[in-house]
């Protein structure tokens, strides 16, 4: 349905002057004890509205009736119509053709003096007077405007399948200075259309109208919001547009070619000399008024000049305030007497239509009548929508505020806590991070942003489905040599989101919160075949981190559109969309994995459970080593005893940390060393004078002396920007803590890249579908090819370290250690092979992928409006 471009929107105040107008108007014909008045401001019931909303369409169809017979349309010709339409069930159309010509007439020549006197004495002669004359010539061309109005049936006019109501032709003539025609010799304008088979359709063959809204409907949700209306405003906005078309090409393209000429044209130099404005007076009763009065008699239904009447079955009960019958009547009959003193005044002051002027009485009579039309199809948009607008002001005046898409969510958390069982019940979408047994370790939920800043973020509410634990594993690759094994809790989440037409709904954000000693690691992807996970990103949370991510909504069609869009597609188009819709909706299943730092670290480093628990030094430690320096965790593991106690186990790895430590620093000191060298190499001059043998010592240093001294390690980072580290030595400084916007630094036990053995830990994981996850805890296991430890990935901040290591000639304690580490990083322990991920994925008894197939192909047969849409995150 298109709106007229020409037609305004609803616009209360405008709406409410031209109601009040026309009660001013009314209430001069109707008795003294009547008294009716704006909808709005009288009590009424919600049948009232549906009785209002046929009132004003009913009398709307007479009033355009009355209008389309002042045009030509009488008896005889609607009863042809609507036994085309009734008997023949072919299509009606009202078609406005228009045409012009323009042809050369004369040449003439005139005289014209000029008022100036030229006055000349002579002593001989006297006084001689004298004037200038210029000889002007005009060419005249005649320009003759031809236009008839037609109802026809099938695709265009024909002898038998036409009526004629209107058709003129008129000229006058157009001067010019040169002999360029001032218009195309011939023109003919694109024809308008309005379609009018809906408007017979709602008149009976005794000629009733019986228009009525269909409240039985499933399709009809409110006095405005139906299918009977819907068909009157798309027939309403056609025929606006026609008449529209029609006031434009006479007023705008026919009209302004009559210009006053000179004396040698026809008009004798003086034009029209009609009054065009007067056309656009709006002063026609327009009876299209939402209107109630409570408690009158309907006025006595008086014999008129009117072709149609209004079914008697359309009577709104006596109960009612909803006017009757007789009203509409006397309505009409207002509205044509006003129209047709109107069409008398016109008639007095144009010329006669059987004159040959270019303006006549029949086109000014067809500006009136085209805009009083546009007049009564912009009132009945205006009071379906004035009945809309109440009805909603109602609502909003009960609920006692305007709601949004957050309202109606709680609205509907609030009645789900009623209707689902206790062990159905959406939750919040909000964990805490923990292991059994111990207190948490930080939270991970999805909230919905607020709508005002001084609102709070509140956790979604999710339909939950836990798996039965232990759940059968799944795995997902960090490399192409390396695969990760995981178990746990595991929790599939729906989340229904609510949003009205036209708006978009709530902005969603995925917030982890991570408490201080505390370390877990975060990673986001989709859910793959063959019980997978597909990583995208990962983030580690430590010390009181905060991260907050934006998640971005992307709906796809609902199942009943997908439907309809592919149902004339050829059928190997239809493969692929369906194809292509598979691969969307089992993308549309979101993951969350969470893994607890803690237990991996005990089990790689060969510690019985809990050990790190209040070892916060010793694992600040092992994160720095491991995800800055990627330390083999075979250099830091127990390789003692198993049986030993855990004090033994903590002192054995504490002391393979102290060593590698110490190692860092010795490197960390060559390399400034090795800088202060190249800097004194490639600065040979400023070290000809040795200031620290004149007495000045090391604290010259700090001073920004040219020279470098020996002796202060890590400080010297603390000189001025001439003194600056070479980028070798720079990465093996210790690196800040990440903030929250960070990527996150490697993770060299979970990436195995120079170490592939196999290792088995203990991990905290969370996993979600649909819409996100829950923590759990499950076990890693990592496989690769049986080699020795390796140093790290070339280029990785340890690299330089390594290298620094084994340049230097180590002191006798740390070369024992040093030994003693390779010693135990030789006894491998026993690995597994790929037949556990096989067995794994046997297991698994439920494909997560297959859940949004099934459940769109169920939304299919109940969604029957396709309102419900996947949405990918």
């Amino acid at each position: 349905m298109k709106r007229s471009i020409s037609m305004l929107d609803y616009e209360e105040g405008r709406f409410r002057r031209k109601v009040d107008a026309a009660l001013s108007e009314l209430r001069k014909t109707l008795s003294a004890a009547r008294h009716p008045v704006y909808a709005p401001n009288e009590p009424h019931v919600y049948d009232d509205k549906f009785g209002l909303a046929n009132f004003v369409n009913n009398t709307s169809l007479a009033a355009q009736l009355n209008c389309l017979e002042a045009l030509g349309l009488d008896e005889q010709k609607v009863r042809q119509c609507v036994q085309w339409v009734h008997s023949g069930g072919k299509h009606v159309t009202l078609g406005f053709y228009a045409s012009e010509q323009c042809e050369y007439l004369r040449e003439c020549t005139r005289e014209v003096q000029s008022k100036t006197k030229h006055v000349s004495e002579n002593t001989l002669f006297g006084k001689s007077e004298s004037k200038s004359v210029t000889r002007i010539t005009e060419h005249f061309w005649k320009y003759t405007a031809e236009y008839k109005i037609l109802v026809f049936h099938g695709d265009a006019p024909a002898e038998g399948s036409s009526l004629a109501l209107q058709q003129r032709a008129g000229s006058c003539e157009i001067m010019t200075s040169t002999a360029v025609s001032p218009r195309p010799a011939s023109t003919t304008a694109p024809p308008k259309f309005a379609a009018l088979t809906w408007f017979f359709k709602q008149i009976s063959t005794s000629l009733q109208l019986s228009f009525a809204i269909d409240r039985t409907a499933e399709a009809c949700h409110t006095p405005r919001r139906n299918e009977q209306v819907e068909s009157a405003l798309s027939h309403g906005y056609e025929l606006h547009a026609w008449a529209a078309a029609l006031c434009n090409h006479l007023s705008n393209v026919v009209f302004p070619n009559w210009q006053p000429t000179s004396t040698s044209g026809a008009d004798g130099g003086k034009g029209h000399a009609l009054d065009l404005a007067a056309l656009r007076r709006t002063d026609i009763f327009v009876p299209v008024l939402p209107i109630l009065e409570t408690g009158a008699e309907d006025s006595p239904q008086a014999e008129g000049s009117q072709i149609v009447t209004i079914a008697s079955s359309l009577e709104a009960p006596k109960s009612s305030p909803v006017l009757g019958l007789g009203d509409i009547q006397n309505f009409l009959r207002l509205q044509r007497a006003t129209l047709d003193r109107r069409v008398a005044a016109i008639a007095s002051a144009f010329p006669p239509p059987s004159s040959a002027s270019l303006i006549s009485a029949a086109e000014a009579s067809l500006v009136v009548l085209a805009t009083h039309l546009q007049e009564i199809l912009q009132q009945l948009h205006d009071s379906v929508d004035c009945i809309e607008q109440m009805l909603r002001k109602q609502l909003v005046t009960a609920v006692g505020r305007e709601l949004s898409p957050r309202d109606f969510s709680k609205y509907m958390e609030y009645h789900n806590q009623k209707l689902f069982r206790p062990a159905y019940k959406p939750q919040p979408f909000c964990f805490a991070v923990r292991r059994p047994d111990h207190y948490p370790e930080g939270t991970v939920s999805i909230e919905a942003e607020p709508a005002q800043a001084a609102e709070a973020s509140v956790p979604i509410h999710t339909l939950v489905s836990s798996a039965a634990t232990p759940s059968p594993p799944m795995s997902f690759r960090l490399s192409a040599a390396t695969r990760v094994l995981f178990s746990g809790e595991r929790h599939l989440h729906a989340h229904l989101a609510h949003a009205f037409e036209g708006e978009t709904g709530d902005a969603l954000a995925l917030t982890a919160r991570a408490r201080q000693f505390s370390c877990f690691m975060l990673l986001l992807g989709a859910i793959g075949p063959n019980a997978t996970f597909e990583p995208k990103h990962a983030i580690i949370l430590q010390n009181k981190d905060e991260l907050r991510i934006p998640l971005s909504l992307e709906q796809l069609p609902s199942a009943k559109a997908f439907r309809d869009a592919i149902e004339s597609l050829s059928p190997e188009q239809q493969r692929f969309a369906k194809a292509y819709r598979s691969m969307q909706l089992e993308g549309s299943l979101f993951a969350v994995l969470i893994v607890q730092i803690k237990p991996q670290l005990e089990t790689l480093l060969r510690l019985p459970g809990d050990a790190l628990t209040k070892e916060i030094k010793l694992t600040q430690q092992l994160l720095t080593l491991f995800m800055e320096h990627q330390i083999p965790p075979d250099l830091l593991s127990f390789g003692g005893d198993a049986s030993a106690d855990v004090a033994t186990k903590l002192a054995q790895v504490r002391s393979h940390v102290a060593a590698i430590m110490s190692m860092i620093d010795e490197a960390k000191k060559a390399e400034v060393e090795d800088a202060k060298q190249k800097f004194k190499y490639q600065h040979p001059q400023s070290h000809a004078f040795d200031l620290s043998e004149a007495g000045f010592g090391d604290s010259f240093a700090c001073c920004g002396a040219p020279q470098a001294p020996t002796g202060f390690g890590d400080s010297f980072a603390g000189f001025d920007d001439s003194f600056a580290p070479p980028k070798a030595m720079a990465r093996t400084r210790p690196k800040k803590a990440m903030s929250r916007s960070a990527a996150p630094p490697p993770i060299p036990m979970m990436q195995c890249a120079e170490a592939p053995t196999e290792m088995q830990a203990v991990a905290g994981a969370s996993f979600g579908g649909s819409f996100g996850a829950s923590p759990v805890g499950s076990g890693i296991y990592m496989g690769g090819s049986p080699r020795a430890p390796k140093a790290a990935l070339p280029g990785s901040n340890a690299s330089r370290t390594d290298k620094a290591v084994r340049d230097e000639a180590p002191q006798k304690p740390q070369a024992e250690a040093q030994r003693q580490l390779q010693a135990e990083a030789q006894r491998q322990p026993e690995r597994g092979d790929e037949s556990d991920f096989d067995e794994a994925e046997d297991a698994l008894a439920v494909d997560y992928t297959k859940l949004p197939a099934a459940l769109d192909a169920e939304l299919e047969k109940h969604d029957i409006k396709g309102s419900l849409r996947p949405t990918n995150i």
